[in-house]
């Protein structure tokens, strides 16, 4: 098991001046709310095997794919929603405004840059009323062979979807 620590570094009275200064070439911190992955870089294989999910869970997830794919072989497209607990808090919650755009534009790149044909659309954390908000068919029935909402029972089965079934080469992790 790895720890993962603060990088505090001693620091002299002329060094702490110079934390100030905007035109400085360095910036010590000291802290532990740090939102770059290059601190956990080389800690990156350890923090992988912390969020590796069980056996029973993958069991239960390709079941779940199994039953809803049934045979499409297309690429999936998956858009993770989070709205629930967000919504209390202004702009932090997904929004038809965003996530219409945002699907498009990544379907405009897929198709031109990656040259994908078959492509379906995947849900994940999406309730009926933003389902309905969505107007699912309208805007996006067009693009994709499928669309898909997946119905999960816990934010932690979504994000083992997400995981080993969109994205990684390694479908069984999830970072």
């Amino acid at each position: 098991m790895v720890g993962l620590y603060g990088f505090t570094q001693v620091i002299t009275a002329d060094l702490a001046i110079r934390i100030h200064d905007p035109n400085a070439t360095w910036m010590i911190l000291d802290g532990t709310y740090y939102q770059s992955y290059k601190y956990f870089h080389s800690f990156k294989n350890d923090i992988r095997v912390m969020f590796d999910f069980g056996p029973e869970v993958l069991t239960a997830m390709d079941t779940y794919a199994l039953k809803l794919f049934g045979n499409d072989e297309s690429h999936k497209l998956c858009a993770h929603i989070r709205r629930g607990d967000f919504l209390q808090h202004a702009n932090l919650e997904s929004q038809t405004n965003f996530v219409v755009p945002a699907v498009l534009r990544i379907v405009e790149f897929l198709n031109t840059e990656l040259h994908v044909d078959a492509l379906s659309l995947v849900f994940i954390g999406v309730k009926s009323d933003f389902w309905k908000a969505l107007n699912v068919t309208q805007n996006f029935g067009p693009y994709f062979d499928h669309i898909y909402n997946a119905s999960l029972s816990s934010r932690g089965e979504d994000m083992a979807f997400g995981a080993t079934h969109f994205g990684q080469q390694d479908r069984r992790c999830a970072i």
